[in-house]
């Protein structure tokens, strides 16, 4: 059942944002990327897309995705 970050959560991932680099585009001209934290010290069960959905104006969503609890890529899904 979905529910809001507690304090935690967003800290770990606010704190992985800061830090995260793009390692590579999915594609050419491609919006999507893969991520990578450095630093990171992984250890989560959390694989695959995050359950949360950020909306786009016009069409599609973002999808976080996550590999073992540090942000992994950026999808653009449309």
């Amino acid at each position: 059942m979905p529910r809001p970050l507690n304090s935690d959560e967003r800290a770990v991932l606010l704190a992985q944002a800061d830090r995260a680099e793009v390692v590579a585009a999915w594609a050419p001209g491609s919006v999507s990327v893969d991520l990578t934290v450095p630093d990171a010290v992984p250890d989560g069960e959390l694989n695959g897309v995050f359950p949360r959905r950020a909306w786009v104006a016009d069409v599609g969503e973002i999808l976080v995705w996550v590999s073992r609890g540090a942000l992994s890529g950026l999808e653009y899904a449309w």
